[in-house]
């Protein structure tokens, strides 16, 4: 059986993240057309010292690609990626995780991960102390990534939205632990797919 259950969040009045000069101004236009609707990142740094600006703020797309020429190609093999990504994550295997993350990728998770993650052995790090963490406590999680639309870009890029279902399971209970929103640029190195930019949004913190 499969439960809900609700866990610590910012409080609403503080419900968006805030960054420091070092740290990423991730921002997001939407550029509407008869036929499609885009999603459109981009990074910027933050502003100048002794200022405080939004990590985040609000995105809410949907991306199609359909009209790219090797659009189902490309989708079954992002849906193959993602299934490799996810269970090496789920599986506690951190150090091969962390191989599908771009060597420059940050990652942007509020509230756990208010200030991004940078870089792969950042990511790595993080990796490993999260599946050590969760060992020793006896919790699995499962994320199902599901709801994916992919739009490629002219430069090679893929921009990828998906919903992300997170169960978590203690002894003989499976609880749905989160709802959320991933929100991904992948990238190839060396001809394989990788994440460069990942903003997860939780629906019960959003």
């Amino acid at each position: 059986m499969i439960r809900t259950a609700t866990s610590g969040c910012l409080d609403r009045t503080h419900r968006r993240p805030k960054c420091c000069r070092r740290s990423l101004e991730v921002r997001w236009s939407i550029a509407v057309t008869p036929t499609r609707v885009r999603f459109e990142p981009s990074v910027a740094a933050c502003g100048h010292a002794g200022r405080s600006r939004t990590a985040t703020e609000g995105r809410r797309t949907v991306s199609v690609g359909i009209d790219h020429p090797n659009f189902e190609k490309i989708y079954a093999e992002v849906q193959q990626f993602y299934a490799r990504h996810i269970q090496l994550m789920d599986e506690g295997r951190a150090e091969e995780a962390a191989l599908t993350f771009a060597e420059e990728a940050f990652m942007l998770s509020p509230p756990k991960i208010a200030e991004p993650i940078r870089g792969r052995a950042e990511l790595g790090a993080r990796l490993r102390e999260a599946a050590d963490t969760l060992r020793a406590e006896g919790v699995r999680y499962r994320r199902c990534h599901t709801m994916m639309t992919v739009e490629p870009q002219p430069d090679g890029r893929l921009f990828v939205r998906a919903y992300v279902q997170v169960v978590r399971t203690r002894g003989g209970e499976s609880v749905l632990h989160a709802m959320c929103v991933c929100e991904d640029v992948l990238v190839r190195e060396d001809g394989e797919l990788k994440v460069r930019e990942r903003v997860v949004t939780r629906d019960d913190c959003s």
